[in-house]
């Protein structure tokens, strides 16, 4: 191939070296990799993180739970770094993690232990919508909570499920089009140039 653009946070951060290695152009979409083998294009999760821990903290609510991604993953990391700032400047140094592997049946479990909890959080962040979706389900069928009432729930990337009038969950959007844009770009101007000079 003349090159690849990766978007699974799945597919290990070597796939990437490998190909820079074999002179593939590589762009990371919505990912980064703590080495620098590979041009990236990602938003700032870091702040995304921080942005909905501000918001749940006006909201009134005390006590918090997360639904993680994939651990090692740097959108998780990042978005789950910026919570953790926003809370602790807020005086809050507590939550309540679980782990969701950006898949629905890992994302219900995880619920399931969050409000299983003798005190079960007020406020959940889950780190994408599709996740959230489900994590709505359960508290809604399962634990027959009233969202927003009894708990309140925001996610991330604000696809289309998120908008939904059955769920409407409070997302950070990101800039899809501009971020396909620019890799895109990013890995033709590789491509005709030759040259794999790495760009975030």
């Amino acid at each position: 191939v003349d090159g690849i653009i990766l978007a699974s946070t799945s597919l290990s951060s070597q796939l990437s070296e490998e190909c820079t290695v074999a002179g593939i152009p590589v762009v990371l979409f919505n990912r980064t990799t703590e080495k620098n083998a590979a041009s990236s294009v990602t938003t700032r999760n870091r702040e995304g993180g921080r942005l909905l821990a501000d918001f749940l903290v006006a909201g009134g609510h005390k006590s918090f739970g997360y639904i993680s991604g994939l651990e090692n993953s740097s959108t998780n990391r990042d978005r789950l770094a910026g919570f953790r700032d926003g809370l602790k400047a807020a005086g809050i140094d507590k939550i309540d993690i679980r782990t969701g592997n950006y898949n629905r049946a890992d994302a219900e479990a995880a619920t399931r232990e969050l409000l299983s909890l003798k005190k079960r959080p007020q406020a959940i962040f889950v780190a994408n919508d599709h996740m959230a979706v489900a994590v709505m389900d359960v508290a809604r069928y399962e634990f027959c909570l009233s969202i927003p009432r009894d708990l309140s729930i925001v996610g991330y990337d604000d696809v289309g499920a998120a908008r939904w009038p059955s769920y409407e969950i409070t997302s950070v959007t990101q800039p899809i089009v501009p971020m396909v844009e620019a890799t895109v770009d990013i890995l033709m101007d590789q491509i005709a140039s030759g040259e794999v000079e790495h760009q975030h």
